[in-house]
Order: structure tokens, then sequence, then C-alpha cells
């Protein structure tokens, strides 16, 4: 069954990035709402990764919807999931489940159509 798309939104926009990075061992310092991370993706002796929080407003005005990080070193980027996708090698559905879990969420599907058999466009 397909994750529902509402649920994967609010799991983006709930989770803090930077906790879930201390929770996988990666050194963060705070300062204020600012985030600074020795990046793990490469041999990093200073902070060159930065996570920005849900609700920061770029220079353009837009605001974020959710906590993204970015290494200025090598270049990673992503949200949550993609954090957990590259830094545990996690296939997307277990980084949802993982969030999940550690948000204490159970995880919500959709429904297939009235009618419509839960395996329906699946291979069998």
């Amino acid at each position: 069954m397909k994750i529902n798309e509402e649920f994967l939104a609010d799991l983006r926009r709930d989770a803090d990035l930077a906790q879930v990075m201390e929770a996988n061992s990666v050194k963060i310092m705070r300062n204020g709402r600012k985030v600074s991370v020795i990046c793990p993706f490469h041999d990093d002796s200073t902070p060159s990764m930065s996570v920005r929080r849900s609700g920061t407003v770029l220079p353009n005005g837009r605001v974020l919807d959710r906590d993204t990080y970015r290494c200025f070193c090598c270049g990673a980027s992503g949200d949550v999931f993609g954090f957990l996708m590259q830094h545990r090698r996690m296939l997307f559905g277990e980084a949802v489940k993982y969030v999940a879990e550690f948000l204490n969420r159970p995880i919500e599907y959709d429904r297939p159509a009235p009618g419509r058999s839960p395996f329906w466009g699946k291979r069998l």
C-alpha cells in the first residue's frame, strides 16, 4: 500500500533533522536556530554542513516547510529522509519508518479506491 502524502509532508515538517543527526552519532553545534554540522559524508574536521530549520525565511522570501541540510564542501543536501538514505544507506520506505518511529507515530497508508483490490497496479 502507498504511504499517505499528507502524512509524509507532516513527517518532513515535524522531524527535527538536527535531533535525527545526533541520534545517528553526527556531531552538531547549535547557535540559536543556526545548526552547524561536521559532515559525515567526507573526511571533515570543521563544520562544513549547515541545517536550515523549518520556518526559516530565505532571501527570496520563501519560507521553508521542512528542515534541510547542505554541505558546502561535498555538496550533499536534502531533507531528513535524504539524510537517512545517504548516511545509513536506507531505502525511502525504511527512512519513513525510522522517522515515524522516532516521532512515535504510526504510518498512515492510502486506502485503495472502493471496489479495487489493494493489489491493483502491483505485480504479483
